[in-house]
Protein backbone atom coordinates (compact mmCIF):
# COMPACT_ATOMS: atom_id res chain seq x y z
CA UNK A 1 0.00 0.00 0.00
CA UNK A 2 1.55 3.60 -0.67
CA UNK A 3 1.69 5.90 1.86
CA UNK A 4 1.38 9.69 1.88
CA UNK A 5 3.57 12.35 2.45
CA UNK A 6 1.76 12.67 5.36
CA UNK A 7 2.61 8.90 7.10
CA UNK A 8 6.52 9.75 6.26
CA UNK A 9 6.03 13.07 8.39
CA UNK A 10 4.89 10.70 11.29
CA UNK A 11 7.16 8.44 10.68
CA UNK A 12 9.84 10.92 10.93
CA UNK A 13 8.43 12.65 13.43
CA UNK A 14 8.90 9.58 15.23
CA UNK A 15 12.79 8.28 14.76
CA UNK A 16 13.07 12.07 15.64
CA UNK A 17 11.22 11.59 18.89
CA UNK A 18 13.45 8.67 19.69
CA UNK A 19 16.98 10.48 19.24
CA UNK A 20 18.07 10.80 15.67
CA UNK A 21 22.15 11.43 15.32
CA UNK A 22 22.12 12.02 12.00
CA UNK A 23 19.57 14.61 12.04
CA UNK A 24 21.46 15.76 14.73
CA UNK A 25 24.19 16.21 13.14
CA UNK A 26 23.10 17.67 10.10
CA UNK A 27 21.52 20.58 12.43
CA UNK A 28 24.96 21.78 13.31
CA UNK A 29 26.99 20.97 10.60
CA UNK A 30 26.81 23.48 7.56
CA UNK A 31 27.50 20.65 4.65
CA UNK A 32 27.50 23.15 2.14
CA UNK A 33 30.81 24.10 3.11
CA UNK A 34 32.80 21.65 1.79
CA UNK A 35 31.10 21.80 -1.10
CA UNK A 36 34.17 24.14 -2.79
CA UNK A 37 36.66 22.29 -1.47
CA UNK A 38 34.74 18.52 -2.77
CA UNK A 39 34.38 20.34 -6.08
CA UNK A 40 38.26 21.10 -6.34
CA UNK A 41 39.45 17.26 -5.23
CA UNK A 42 36.90 15.88 -7.71
CA UNK A 43 36.12 17.42 -10.39
CA UNK A 44 33.16 15.51 -11.81
CA UNK A 45 32.88 15.31 -15.75
CA UNK A 46 29.48 16.22 -17.76
CA UNK A 47 27.86 13.02 -18.80
CA UNK A 48 27.10 11.83 -21.63
CA UNK A 49 23.62 12.78 -22.78
CA UNK A 50 20.70 9.99 -21.58
CA UNK A 51 23.09 9.21 -19.17
CA UNK A 52 22.49 9.28 -15.06
CA UNK A 53 24.09 12.26 -14.09
CA UNK A 54 26.90 10.83 -10.98
CA UNK A 55 25.52 11.94 -7.28
CA UNK A 56 26.94 15.20 -6.34
CA UNK A 57 30.64 15.40 -4.29
CA UNK A 58 28.88 16.38 -1.28
CA UNK A 59 26.24 13.28 -1.20
CA UNK A 60 29.42 11.28 -1.64
CA UNK A 61 31.09 12.94 1.61
CA UNK A 62 27.96 12.66 3.75
CA UNK A 63 28.19 8.67 2.61
CA UNK A 64 31.65 8.42 3.72
CA UNK A 65 30.85 10.81 7.13
CA UNK A 66 28.05 7.33 7.90
CA UNK A 67 30.62 5.05 6.96
CA UNK A 68 33.03 5.73 9.28
CA UNK A 69 30.61 7.20 12.05
CA UNK A 70 29.50 3.51 12.39
CA UNK A 71 32.64 1.58 10.80
CA UNK A 72 30.90 -0.10 8.18
CA UNK A 73 32.07 -1.96 4.95
CA UNK A 74 31.24 0.21 1.79
CA UNK A 75 28.58 -2.95 1.07
CA UNK A 76 27.51 -2.43 4.79
CA UNK A 77 27.06 1.30 4.11
CA UNK A 78 25.31 1.06 1.53
CA UNK A 79 22.58 -1.51 3.11
CA UNK A 80 22.50 0.48 5.85
CA UNK A 81 21.13 3.44 3.81
CA UNK A 82 18.39 1.13 2.34
CA UNK A 83 17.88 -0.73 5.61
CA UNK A 84 15.10 1.12 6.98
CA UNK A 85 12.64 0.14 4.92
CA UNK A 86 14.00 -3.44 4.15
CA UNK A 87 13.78 -4.04 7.66
CA UNK A 88 10.22 -2.68 7.79
CA UNK A 89 8.70 -4.74 5.31
CA UNK A 90 10.81 -8.23 6.52
CA UNK A 91 8.54 -7.09 9.56
CA UNK A 92 5.45 -6.56 7.42
CA UNK A 93 5.44 -3.13 8.63
CA UNK A 94 4.13 -0.40 6.78
CA UNK A 95 5.27 3.38 6.52
CA UNK A 96 2.52 4.87 8.47
CA UNK A 97 2.75 2.09 11.25
CA UNK A 98 3.86 2.82 14.71
CA UNK A 99 6.33 0.58 16.67
CA UNK A 100 6.96 0.64 20.27
CA UNK A 101 10.06 -1.81 20.87
CA UNK A 102 9.96 -1.58 24.16
CA UNK A 103 5.96 -2.96 24.32
CA UNK A 104 7.64 -5.82 22.41
CA UNK A 105 10.98 -6.76 24.67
Amino acid sequence: MPFSFFDESKWLKEISKLGDTLEQLNSIVNWHIFTPVLEEAIPRTVSEKGKRPPYSNLLMFKILVIKRLHNLSLDQTESQINAPISFMRFLGFGMGDRVFFKAIV
